[in-house]
């Protein structure tokens, strides 16, 4: 694998995670006290970014897979900064529904990214090169947050959030262009793909018995770990008195661990266990850090809420890179970009899906919702073994 390609993939992934929590602290004061909107209006604003990432992950890879990874990545880089620069200047909502949907539109690049990787490097270092980019993730969780509100609170005004956020953009655009080479030597010779028809290709691929098995055991997972993000702060601010730096500090550290787990730890590991067992370990430690949130002692809460937190970082730094392996292991390599894109719109999907389901469950029981996620987590695990069975011509 070539080192500075995949830094500089591990930069652009880690640029689109950035830019989406850079927003996470400040949005939602935005839309409601300085634009006048109810809270209602503030979900839907984090919504559009994660919608758009689904309508648009499947065409990015695929016309990634006919024109090569490095022209979609400096486009998609170029969008991503102007998206920037108009949330740099949003003074009314129509702004700001404009800058999240080119900032989703563009951020939807990590399917081509992640084509990236499965291009580079060999199959059995795929689990370990795709935990690089789970890394990323980690590290966008961790250092977003922080500086969107740092900026805020420093300047207050969104002006240098969007500035910062284009700046970085910028900064990754022109790597791609002058040290990133082409991943691809041989593109794909299919018809020019669509809009239309990359999403019509990412339902058809559930009928398929190994990819459908795939997508919706990845749907599964991601929508019970989302379920996390609404219920959790409302469950540690409600129940638990923590503040809202308090809650911060509590995903920076779950960002921390995972990313600590995937960028070095599970090298390590991939040389000792099989997906097949990283699956199965994250899969089971992931239903019981969820099940355990809403249940822990008041007594000595920060112990027990981080050693859970912890728990959950490590099942996920196991169970994300383990999917994405396993797909581009076993599929078409000429088809990596169509195939991350679909795994990704389904993971864009879940991450809509699931919390809405949580913050609804939340309204009935404060425990419900983590507990479904648990609920979920244990009942798919009997059919894991379905993603093990061999493959043949028609996955």
């Amino acid at each position: 694998m070539k080192k500075p390609a995949i830094w500089i993939i591990f930069l652009t992934i880690f640029i689109d995670i950035l830019g989406f929590g850079l927003v996470i602290p400040i949005l939602p004061n935005f839309v409601c006290q300085t634009l006048g909107f109810p809270e209602i209006v503030s979900g839907l604003m984090m919504g559009i970014f994660s919608l758009m990432q689904f309508l648009f992950s499947t065409f990015w890879g695929t016309i990634s897979d006919k024109y090569g990874r490095k022209p979609i990545l400096l486009a998609s880089s170029f969008i991503t900064a102007v998206s920037y620069l108009l949330f740099a200047f949003t003074n009314n909502l129509w702004m700001l529904i404009v800058s999240r949907v080119l900032a989703g539109f563009g951020s939807a690049n990590i399917a081509a990214a992640t084509a990236y990787i499965a291009d580079i490097s060999k199959p059995e270092d795929r689990t370990k090169s795709m935990g690089k980019l789970g890394a990323a993730f980690g590290m966008g969780f961790i250092f977003g947050p922080p500086l969107g509100g740092f900026l805020t609170h420093k300047f207050n005004s969104i002006f240098p959030v969007g500035i910062v956020a284009m700046a970085i953009c910028l900064v990754n655009f022109l790597l791609i262009y002058f040290i990133l080479p082409e991943s691809i030597k041989e593109k794909g010779k299919s018809s020019r793909p669509g809009f239309i028809k990359s999403n019509i290709d990412a339902i058809k691929e559930l009928k398929k018995p190994f990819v459908g098995t795939i997508l919706i055991f990845y749907f599964l997972f991601i929508a019970a770990f989302s379920m996390m993000q609404v219920s959790s702060i409302l469950l540690w601010e409600n129940e638990y008195g923590v503040s809202k730096k308090g809650v911060g500090w509590i995903f920076a550290f779950i960002g921390l661990v995972s990313s600590l787990v995937q960028g070095g730890l599970l090298g390590k590991i991939t040389n000792r266990f099989s997906d097949k067992t990283l699956l199965y370990t994250g899969w089971i430690l992931m239903a019981i850090g969820l099940g355990s949130l809403p249940f822990l002692p008041k007594t000595f809460f920060w112990f027990f809420a981080l050693t859970t937190c912890a728990m959950i970082a490590f099942a996920n730094a196991c169970i994300s890179p383990v999917f994405m392996s396993i797909i581009s292991k076993k599929t078409d390599p000429l088809n990596n970009g169509k195939i991350m894109g679909i795994l990704q719109s389904y993971g864009a999907l879940a991450r809509i899906v699931g919390p809405v389901i949580g913050g609804g469950l939340y309204q009935i029981i404060y425990q419900l919702p983590l507990a479904t996620g648990s609920a979920i987590m244990i009942l798919s695990v009997f059919g894991l073994k379905n993603i093990f069975k061999p493959v043949k011509n028609n996955i």
